[in-house]
């Protein structure tokens, strides 16, 4: 009688094992399931690494266009152009190329944002 109820014990035990590990699948398969389906959303089915750095980049190049855009506000270009004996079309120019070479500095960017936003 006593054995018996050892191999119960030990069946109980090993259904109760069997369950957990059931569960424990279960939960990492939802876990991981919302990731499967941003990456798909980007447009990208070889893993959430490289969607996560897609996003990284794509932020890196929303912050500079930012910048860009904080750099090329007159107030701040004037501020950082000019200087006293320049004449207008001096300053004219200067302000031209200056908004040139920053466009041409975070042209790069457009790679990675869409065109909406470029």
């Amino acid at each position: 009688m006593e054995s018996f109820f050892v191999d119960l014990v030990k069946l109980f035990l090993q259904i109760l094992f069997l369950l957990g590990a059931v569960l424990v699948a279960i939960w990492f398969y939802f876990r991981i399931r919302p990731k499967t389906a941003e990456v798909s959303a980007v447009g990208q089915a070889d893993g959430g690494n490289r969607t996560e750095v897609i996003i990284t980049l794509r932020l890196q190049a929303s912050e500079r266009l930012i910048l860009f855009l904080e750099r090329i506000t007159p107030n701040n270009l004037i501020l950082r152009v000019h200087t006293p004996d320049m004449t207008a079309s001096q300053l004219q120019a200067a302000l031209i190329r200056t908004v040139r070479e920053e466009f041409e500095y975070n042209l790069s960017q457009q790679l990675y944002l869409t065109t909406k936003t470029w």
